[in-house]
């Protein structure tokens, strides 16, 4: 060995890294790591000069960790220079490795002993059968589990201790000729047989006057007070649940043109109709709405309305959390669209989403625009937890349209 070589205080281990790497997995049980220095100094010569020290040093490096004892023909006597690793102190290292990996020196730093004695007590804990192993790039201990073979199911009874039905209807449109007063009745009946909690109407609740051109053709009822009188008188009555209604676009005109709520003006002579705001969230036995009355057309993919909608109403939440007008968990669960009569549902983006349908047979203005509605309403069974979250969802859709009846008025 020359002069340069001597004077080297370390050894270079990452050149032939791999090589010298082999060559102490290979020997790990055949020579000590003196022995194994004096080997590597042969084959290596001009990388340095190892010691037992730096070869004690580099085994958990690479995750070659030798079996407590040493090789066999010298285990007695490194055994009792080794000593007894206490019993207690290899079952807490053994209880942290099998909840995250950790370095050497974390758990050097929480048992407060030496790095050479935790990796005796690794040493230890892979000579009593469990696959100990030092990760080379992450430089973490790491206990390899068990694949795990037996699985129990959770219990469901808390998924779905509570449970509310709700009817969601919309669009009734009462004072045109096309209504269907008969079927709207008939889904109330429906309803108090399947003992509903609470109904929700998504808009247009009656006809109003003069939205577009030759709309007058398709009333039987004009002015706002007449139209208001009437659904007092006609709407479905029920002592079983209450019907919450936002008004919707049909609604509005009375609204734009004299300043004149007919929604309110009907809910406030019917104990059974509950007036709400449009386009706005509410709660009710825990759970909550966001309910609306959209403006435009039928797309030309149904769901993609909605799908919109929704996006659309994730920015508005996100304002308002940050704006501390929200509260996460006051997010809503549902949401609810009317105005297209139709019928849809859909799962997106964590809402559970309905195009509610109408209890209104095609119009002039409908037919011109190509569009065929559905007449009907949902029963939704609703399966939650005490947290609110929705874990299950039986929907029941009632499909009116063969039963639609002319001059239902």
């Amino acid at each position: 060995m020359n002069e340069t070589t001597k004077r080297k205080d370390t050894f270079n281990w990452q050149h032939d890294k791999e090589k010298k790497k082999q060559f102490l997995k290979d020997n790990l049980l055949k020579l000590t790591d003196e022995e194994m220095a004096i080997e590597i100094n042969k084959r290596w010569p001009e990388d340095g000069r190892a010691t037992k020290g730096s070869v004690v040093k580099q085994r958990p490096r690479w995750g070659l960790l030798k079996p407590l004892g040493g090789i066999q023909k010298n285990s007695s006597i490194i055994s009792e220079s080794l000593g007894i690793v206490l019993e207690e102190t290899q079952k807490q290292v053994l209880e942290w490795l099998k909840k995250e990996s950790l370095s050497v020196g974390e758990i050097s730093r929480r048992l407060d002993r030496s790095k050479e004695t935790v990796i005796k007590i690794l040493d230890n804990l892979r000579k009593d059968g469990y696959e100990v192993s030092l990760e080379e790039e992450t430089r973490q201990v790491v206990l390899e589990r068990e694949i795990k073979r037996e699985f129990h199911s959770i219990e469901l009874e808390p998924l779905y201790r509570k449970v509310c039905k709700i009817m969601l209807i919309s669009d009734t449109h009462l004072n045109s000729k096309e209504q269907q007063l008969t079927l709207l009745h008939t889904a109330y009946a429906t309803a108090e047989k399947e003992k509903v909690h609470y109904a929700i109407h998504n808009g247009d609740l009656g006809e109003g006057q003069g939205l577009y051109r030759g709309q007058e053709e398709e009333i039987f009822n004009f002015g706002a007070d007449n139209q208001a009188d009437y659904i007092i008188d006609v709407y479905p009555r029920t002592k079983a649940f209450k019907t919450y209604i936002i008004p919707g676009s049909h609604d509005w005109i009375w609204m734009k043109k004299f300043g004149y709520n007919i929604v309110k003006k009907v809910c406030r002579e019917r104990e059974d109709l509950v007036y709400t705001p449009g386009e706005r969230s509410f709660s009710l036995r825990g759970l909550t709405f966001e309910t609306l009355h959209p403006s435009g057309g039928m797309p030309y993919s149904r769901g993609y309305r909605l799908q919109k909608l929704i996006e659309g109403a994730i920015g508005d939440f996100i304002t308002r959390i940050r704006a501390k007008q929200l509260l996460p968990e006051n997010i809503p669960q549902f949401y609810c669209a009317g105005h297209l009569h139709t019928a849809l549902w859909m799962s997106y983006l964590g809402f559970h989403a309905y195009m509610v349908p109408c209890f209104q047979s095609q119009t002039t203005y409908l037919r011109d625009k190509g569009h065929h509605p559905q007449v009907g309403f949902y029963i939704i069974n609703v399966y939650y937890d005490d947290d609110g979250n929705v874990n299950k969802i039986k929907h029941d859709y009632y499909d009116y349209t063969s039963q639609i009846k002319k001059n239902d008025y």
